[in-house]
C-alpha cells in the first residue's frame, strides 16, 4: 500500500504536468498584459554626466567608463557568437543583433558628449585623451558591426546547411576567439591605466594572433587536400 500511494501521487503529478504545461504559454502572455515589465536602465549610457563637462578631467573619466561598457558589450558578442557556432543556437545569433544596436547607441553617446566637452577651451593633453577615447569607441563599434554583420551570417549559414567543423578545426576556431577576447580585455585595461608595457604586450600580441592565422589558413586547406 505504501508504494501505491508513492505511484499515485507521482501519476497525479505527472497528469497536471501535461495539463498545465500547454497553458502556460497563454498564461504567461495574460500575466504580462496585466503586469507589464517595468522600464529599467540597462540600455543606454549610464556615466555620461552633463553636470560635469566644466571639469574636463572628470568629463573624460566618465566617457572612458562608458566606453568600457562598449567593449564589454563587444566581449559580450563575441563569447555569444562562439556559443552559437558551437551549439548551432538561432537565439544567440538573434541577440546580437539587438547589442549591436546598443553597441551603436553607447558609441554614438560618447561622441556626442565629447563633442559637447570640445566645446570649452582644453588643454592639449586633454584634448589628446578625449580623442583617443572616440578612436577606441570608434573601433568597437567597428567590431560590433563584423561581429553582427559578418560573423553572425557565417554561423546562421552552418545552421541553415547543417554543416559541421572537423574536431581540429573547431579546436583552432576556439583558439582564435579566446585569443581575440583576451587582447580585447588586455585593450581594456590600457585604455584606463595608459600602461606602456601593457601596450607592448598588446602589440606583441597582434602580431601573434597574425600568425595564428596564418597557421589556422594552413591548416585547414591541409585537411582539404
Amino acid at each position: 500500500p505504501p508504494q501505491r500511494i508513492v505511484d499515485a501521487h507521482i501519476l497525479f503529478n505527472i497528469m497536471l504536468a501535461v495539463i498545465m504545461l500547454p497553458l502556460l504559454t497563454p498564461f504567461s502572455w495574460v500575466v504580462r498584459q496585466i503586469l507589464p515589465e517595468a522600464a529599467t536602465d540597462e540600455d543606454g549610457p549610464r556615466h555620461l554626466d552633463s553636470n560635469i563637462l566644466d571639469r574636463p578631467a572628470m568629463a573624460l573619466a566618465a566617457a572612458a567608463r562608458e566606453t568600457l561598457r562598449i567593449g564589454d558589450c563587444v566581449i559580450s558578442m563575441l563569447e555569444g557568437n562562439l556559443e552559437a557556432l558551437r551549439k548551432n543556437d538561432t537565439k544567440r545569433c538573434s541577440a546580437l543583433a539587438h547589442m549591436d544596436d546598443e553597441v551603436d547607441k553607447l558609441n554614438s553617446a560618447v561622441k556626442f558628449y565629447l563633442t559637447k566637452l570640445g566645446r570649452t577651451d582644453l588643454a592639449e593633453h586633454d584634448e589628446k585623451r578625449s580623442a583617443e577615447i572616440i578612436a577606441y569607441a570608434t573601433n568597437l563599434e567597428h567590431i560590433g558591426d563584423i561581429v553582427d554583420k559578418n560573423l553572425r551570417d557565417l554561423v546562421e549559414k552552418k545552421i541553415k546547411q547543417q554543416l559541421s567543423f572537423s574536431a581540429a578545426g573547431a579546436a583552432e576556431i576556439d583558439e582564435f576567439y579566446g585569443v581575440t577576447i583576451e587582447n580585447l580585455r588586455l585593450a581594456q585595461s590600457i585604455l584606463v591605466s595608459g600602461d606602456e608595457n601593457l601596450a607592448r604586450d598588446l602589440f606583441e600580441a597582434k602580431v601573434e594572433i597574425r600568425h595564428l592565422e596564418e597557421r589556422s589558413a594552413a591548416n585547414h586547406m591541409s585537411r582539404l587536400r
